[in-house]
């Protein structure tokens, strides 16, 4: 029996007219590790069927190769959600520098899905640039499970700006839950900065901030 090889399967994606042979073709060339697959690949990011474009997105998110970043962040604008969502989670898997600003522009897209999407992605590319960013989407966002990722994005990037964009969301925010929150990411990224801001907490009104503002600072480094 004949089995097909790497140039047989980048054949396929280019020229197959069988949609489902170019889906197959394209999770094929993403579990290949040569050099060679990545051109085909690329190419084929504007492929007219979806499911084509969602794999092939997929199979770029698990090169080393820095030339698929551009296709993928251009993947971002894709007018199928589910080729979007892909893409920000290539972007997220690659933890490329150049994917924080169009990821960052993501959060504002009105499908909840890539919001959430695009938060996890960041909080893999830790960087100052998407630390306001975050905070306004786990403060603000109308979707529960936006805010959530939001919120452990900032737990993971914990860089200086996380922390003072937290901290002055602190000064300004009046819920209950929020706060709780707030403290709790700040508990678990343990800068010291945060320190009299906690201290202040633990004689607040409410016991649970109480609480919460007393384990996170038994967190700090």
């Amino acid at each position: 029996m004949y089995e097909m090889t790497t140039e047989d399967y980048i054949q396929q994606l280019k020229y197959s007219h069988d949609s489902d042979e170019r889906v197959y073709a394209a999770f094929k060339l993403g579990r290949e590790r040569e050099p060679i697959v990545v051109k085909p690949l690329i190419a084929a990011i504007h492929d007219e069927d979806v499911s084509v474009r969602v794999r092939v997105v997929e199979a770029l998110g698990t090169r080393i190769e820095p030339e698929v970043i551009p296709p993928l962040i251009e993947a971002l604008n894709d007018p199928a959600i589910s080729v979007r969502r892909s893409a920000a989670k290539s972007l997220g898997q690659l933890e490329d520098v150049r994917a924080i600003d169009p990821l960052c522009a993501a959060l504002q897209d009105a499908d909840e899905t890539l919001r959430t999407q695009a938060a996890e992605a960041l909080g893999c590319i830790p960087s100052e640039k998407s630390a306001e960013p975050l905070v306004q989407l786990f403060l603000h966002d109308t979707d529960a499970t936006v805010r959530y990722f939001a919120k452990q994005s900032l737990a993971k990037v914990g860089n200086h700006a996380a922390v003072d964009a937290m901290l002055q969301a602190l000064q300004r925010e009046t819920e209950q839950d929020v706060i709780i929150d707030l403290i709790e990411v700040l508990g678990q990224i343990g800068d010291t900065r945060a320190k009299i801001a906690l201290e202040s907490l633990t004689t607040h009104e409410d016991e649970g901030i109480q609480e919460m503002a007393k384990w996170a600072l038994r967190s700090l480094k």
